[in-house]
């Protein structure tokens, strides 16, 4: 564990830029901005109401929820009716900082800032990577790609599964369908099958079902999320401290 937090740490402390030149790395830690997270419940209809406001009624609207800011260390704690989340949903338009936030956390984790008591292990998985890879996937294989080497504690790993996380970043990349038949799914983290199928049946919690998983996405794949699990969720709103650009995270129960 020890080995894997400083391979973690080595990896994204420099990171490449979209706009950066040609072998040139970034300090993540110095190019992240600082995002407040506010959480609030609501249904459907209300957010689709606060998406279609704008102006003075959205800054009403941001300064309504400033007294519910939360940390991001407190993400998956209890709520009030003490259920524990295993699904965070962070949801955004294109270049808002979601994949920048995704490699922080795993930054701050390696770096024992953020989930160090609460997660062994958290595994970054990218979707734009997994449609260029391999078309037959174990669960273990994406845990395996994380890590230095490997003589890394799988078994440990997945005995331990309620203290594992899963950061899958761009979901609304994924050009294949997760619409997978019931009979069709894995419940073998060991077993082989074709990498949609290891996916729906991660998503689905079909395997590793007491794990959990953060998943990153624009609005426009939204209802294929939703159609994997109940459409009642938990906003909670990331803003930028600087700016006026805000961003959602929604916790799914």
């Amino acid at each position: 564990r020890v080995k894997y937090k400083e391979h973690i740490k080595n990896q994204y402390q420099l990171i490449k830029e979209r706009n950066s030149h040609l072998g040139e790395n970034v300090n993540l830690s110095k190019r992240y901005t600082k995002l407040t997270i506010i959480s609030k419940l609501r249904c459907i209809k209300e957010r689709e109401h606060e998406i279609m406001a704008s102006g003075w009624r959205h800054a009403k609207i941001m300064t309504e929820r400033a007294c519910s800011s939360i940390t991001m260390n407190s993400l998956f704690n209890p709520d009030e009716n003490g259920q524990t989340p295993q699904i965070v949903v962070l949801q955004g338009a294109a270049g808002i900082g979601k994949t920048m936030t995704a490699k922080k956390i795993m930054l701050d984790w390696a770096s024992g800032e953020v989930f160090e008591n609460r997660f062994a292990y958290i595994v970054y998985i990218n979707c734009r990577e997994i449609n260029c890879g391999s078309k037959q996937r174990r669960v273990v294989d994406l845990i395996l790609k994380n890590c230095p080497d490997k003589n890394v504690p799988i078994k440990e790993i997945l005995l331990n599964e309620e203290k594992l996380l899963f950061i899958i970043d761009g979901f609304d990349e994924l050009r294949f369908s997760l619409d997978q038949k019931e009979d069709s799914l894995n419940s073998d983290p060991g077993k082989e099958t074709p990498t949609e199928v290891t996916l729906s049946s991660l998503f689905r919690k079909k395997l590793l079902r007491k794990s959990h998983l953060m998943i990153t996405t624009r609005p426009t794949a939204l209802e294929k999320l939703q159609q994997l699990h109940p459409p009642c969720q938990v906003d909670v709103c990331l803003k930028a401290a600087e700016s006026n650009v805000t961003d959602m995270i929604y916790v799914v129960r």
